[in-house]
C-alpha cells in the first residue's frame, strides 16, 4: 500500500520522541514500513524516520501586511500551522497515494480529506474540541473513516461521528524493562509536581502504610515543592527529579507498585500501560479515561480524594501478579497488534468493504 501519514505539528517523530502523539506516531510509521508499505510522511523538520519525510513549512507566509504589533505569536503560529496543512494537501492531492491517515489532531486535514479522490482514516486523540468537532461533523462522508484510541473517548466523539475501531496506544514490549521481582513496599509516583495531581494524598498513603516512595517528574509549581513535598523528603519519600525514560524504566521494574493521580486527562493510558509493561501493577484514582485499561487483575483504583481509600489500592495492587501484568501489555498493547490493527482497517478501506462503526 502507498500511504501518506500526516504527523503533529507539534514536535519531530523520533525514537527518542518524549510526547504520546509523537511515540505513537513513530511506532506505526515504522512498523507500517517495515511490513513492506510505501510510507509518505508530513512532520516537523527534525523527524527521523526510514521512510520518505517531506516536512512542514511554518515560514512561509509573507507577515509584513499585518499589524506586526498586534498579531501575536500565537496567533502567526496558528496560521502557519494552517497553511503547512494546506500544503501537505496540495501535494497529497497531486501524487497516487492509496490511502492518507490523519495523525496530526488538527482540524485541517479532516477539512481537506473531503476535496480527495482517495479515502481518509483520521485517528482521534482528544475530546470533541471545538475546531476538530466542526470538521468532524462536516465530514462524515462515504470515504472519511474515524478511529478513537479508547472507547470512552469514542463516547465522548459518537454524537459527531462514526468511529470505525479503537485503536489504543501501543508499546514495544522489547524496549520496556521487564522484572519479575521487586523491592518490597516500593512504590512509584510519576507526574508533574502540581497540587491538582494529588501528590501530597500519596505521600500521606505510603507513609500511612510504611511504603516507600520515588517520585518522578517536574517541578511544575515550585513553590508547592518548597512548601508542601520538599519539608516531607527523606528516607522513606524520596525524589528522584524529571527522569528521562531509561532512567525511569530502571526504576519502575523495580516498584512494587505504580501509583496514578494524574488530573490531566490521559487518553492513551499510557501510565497504566508503561507500568505494566515493566510488570509493575497499579494503583489509580478512579478516572473514566483510564479505567478500561486496569483490571482487578493488574491493579486496583481507589476513591478520589479518600486517603484510605488509597492505602487499600496500595496494598492490593502491591499483591498483583507481576507476570500477569507484563502479558496483558505485551497481548494486548504492543507495537504488533495495533499495526496488524491498522492494516487490516487499511485492506477493509481499499477493498470497499464494510467497516464497522462501533
Amino acid at each position: 500500500m502507498n500511504i501518506a501519514i500526516i504527523a503533529s505539528s507539534d514536535a519531530p517523530i523520533t525514537a527518542q520522541s518524549s510526547g504520546l502523539k509523537e511515540q505513537y506516531i513513530y511506532t506505526l510509521a515504522e512498523g507500517l514500513y517495515a511490513a513492506g508499505n510505501q510510507i509518505t510522511i508530513f512532520a516537523v523538520a527534525g523527524s527521523q524516520l526510514s521512510c520518505r519525510l517531506i516536512t512542514f513549512n511554518f515560514d512561509s507566509l509573507d507577515w509584513r501586511f499585518e499589524n506586526t504589533k498586534a498579531e501575536s505569536e500565537s496567533t502567526r503560529a496558528f496560521a502557519e500551522r494552517q497553511h503547512a496543512y494546506f500544503e501537505a494537501h496540495k501535494i497529497i492531492s497531486q501524487e497516487s497515494f492509496d490511502l492518507v491517515h490523519d495523525l496530526s489532531g488538527h482540524h485541517v486535514p479532516v477539512f481537506t480529506a473531503g476535496f480527495l479522490s482517495v479515502p481518509t482514516l483520521t485517528t482521534l486523540y482528544t475530546l470533541p474540541y471545538a475546531l476538530l468537532q466542526s470538521s468532524v461533523k462536516l465530514y462524515q462522508g462515504t470515504k472519511n473513516y474515524f478511529v478513537a484510541i479508547s472507547h470512552q473517548l469514542q463516547q465522548h466523539w459518537a454524537p459527531y461521528s462514526k468511529i470505525n475501531e479503537i485503536v489504543p496506544y501501543a508499546i514495544d514490549p522489547n524496549a520496556w524493562a521487564y522484572s519479575e521481582n521487586a523491592l518490597q513496599k516500593q512504590a512509584i509516583w510519576k507526574g508533574e509536581l502540581v497540587r491538582e495531581n494529588q501528590l501530597e494524598l500519596v505521600i500521606q498513603a505510603c507513609q500511612e502504610q510504611d511504603f516507600k516512595l520515588w517520585i518522578v517528574g517536574p517541578k511544575s509549581n515550585q513553590p508547592f515543592f518548597d512548601y508542601v513535598v520538599e519539608p516531607l523528603l527523606g528516607t522513606q519519600i524520596e525524589y528522584l527529579g524529571d527522569l528521562e525514560l531509561e532512567a525511569y524504566q530502571t526504576y519502575l521494574k523495580q516498584a512494587s507498585v505504580s501509583i496514578v493521580t494524574r488530573c490531566e486527562t490521559d487518553y492513551f493510558a499510557s501510565c497504566v500501560i508503561h507500568a505494566l509493561a515493566a510488570g509493575t501493577p497499579v494503583a489509580a484514582l478512579q478516572d473514566e479515561h483510564i479505567q478500561e485499561f486496569l483490571t482487578d487483575k493488574t491493579g486496583a483504583f481507589a476513591e478520589p480524594d479518600n486517603q484510605k481509600s488509597l492505602e487499600q489500592a496500595l496494598v492490593e495492587a502491591s499483591n498483583k501478579d507481576r507476570k500477569c501484568c507484563r502479558e496483558v501489555a505485551v497481548e494486548y498493547y504492543s507495537k504488533e497488534r495495533m499495526i496488524t490493527q491498522y492494516s487490516e482497517l487499511y485492506r477493509k478501506i481499499l477493498n470497499k468493504k464494510p467497516v464497522q462503526s462501533n
